[in-house]
């Protein structure tokens, strides 16, 4: 149950500007389970949650006024629908919530379903709810972004300023993944399952709708390049560890330059704070300079990697033996 209301509270969080006003709907399966769905302007999401009880009739109520009245009612929760409202009972005290909207009003799960649904490796799990979520979009204005897209071959995510791009083994799936879906689910224990409009993980089923004809992601395979100017394959770890030792002494606003093998960091006031001299020589002829923050969260895949730029204001183009692909806008000095 805490794990259920964990994955509520972000809904609800998620929630807060959409049109549904955070409402959930309370459809009980057995007396064994509880089925919790929450509609958003992008994003439709069902859950399957385990309860020690339920039982009655097909409810929608306020989300936050739920979560307040589980909070309320304690351990050995037994939650009955009925046409009054919802009764929360638990072992310190019994609460009411009054329903808000008609059950029949509600999406119905069975119009999002997908005839293919395909296994993610751990690998894939991980960068879809981790390191390319990172890079997704928080602009409301830019939906098409706010999300990870995730096609034959790879699982990618950009917000304009940076790109994180993860090889994936599958050949079917073509879906932009609501951010709100995947953060419903970030820590998630269990194997997931991915289809067009539908990503299962553990014990939670999300599905979604979506219109690519109005949704549609940026070719992000065409912003790269392969005839970069200068490169060269630069200490990963060293260059983890001055970002991080960069950001820890100045805080947001911190600035890289790499030049060679020559680091310097600046801070917001654009004041040199920080140096370092790599041992693997770059190209005399390499320089970029950009932000520490988005540099640093671009650097989490192990192994080593080739750095390239193809000229000033270019993004720093990162290619990871492993086949992860990140570029991070420039910025000018």
């Amino acid at each position: 149950m805490k794990r259920t209301l964990t994955a509520l509270k972000k809904i609800s969080k998620n929630s807060a500007t959409s049109t549904t006003g955070g409402r959930v709907l309370i459809e009980p399966q057995s007396t064994k389970s509880l089925k919790l769905t929450v509609a958003d302007l992008v994003v439709y999401a069902s859950a399957i949650v385990a309860v020690n009880d339920c039982e009655g009739l097909p409810a929608v109520v306020d989300l936050d006024r739920l979560l307040k009245a589980v909070g309320i009612a304690g351990k050995n929760l037994w939650i009955e629908t009925t046409e009054e409202g919802v009764h929360v009972k638990g072992s310190r005290r019994n609460v009411r919530v009054p329903l808000d909207g008609a059950p029949g009003e509600w999406p119905d799960a069975s119009e999002i379903d997908d005839d293919i649904i395909i296994d993610m490796t751990e690998a894939e799990h991980a960068a879809l709810v981790g390191w390319c979520r990172d890079a997704a979009s928080t602009d409301p204005a830019r939906s098409n972004t706010q999300g990870v897209y995730v096609q034959p071959g790879w699982i990618a995510a950009t917000d304009t300023h940076r790109l994180h791009a993860h090889p994936f083994a599958g050949t079917v799936v073509d879906t932009l993944v609501p951010s709100i879906a995947i953060d419903t689910v970030a820590k998630v224990k269990g194997t997931a399952r991915i289809g067009n409009r539908h990503l299962e993980i553990g014990d939670f089923d999300l599905r979604w709708r979506d219109d690519h004809s109005v949704r549609k992601f940026p070719d992000w395979e065409q912003l790269g390049y392969d005839d970069p100017v200068a490169g060269g394959s630069l200490d990963v770890s060293v260059l983890q560890g001055f970002c991080d030792d960069l950001i820890k002494l100045t805080g947001r606003g911190a600035a890289v330059l790499i030049k060679g093998n020559e680091l310097t960091g600046f801070d917001s006031e654009k004041e040199s704070v920080l140096t370092e001299t790599l041992e693997q020589h770059g190209s005399d002829k390499f320089e970029w300079y950009g932000d520490a923050s988005y540099l640093l969260d671009a650097l989490e895949p192990d192994g080593p990697a080739v750095f390239e730029v193809k000229g000033e204001n270019y993004p720093l183009q990162i290619k990871f033996e492993s086949r992860h692909f990140a570029l991070v806008m420039g910025k000018r000095q």
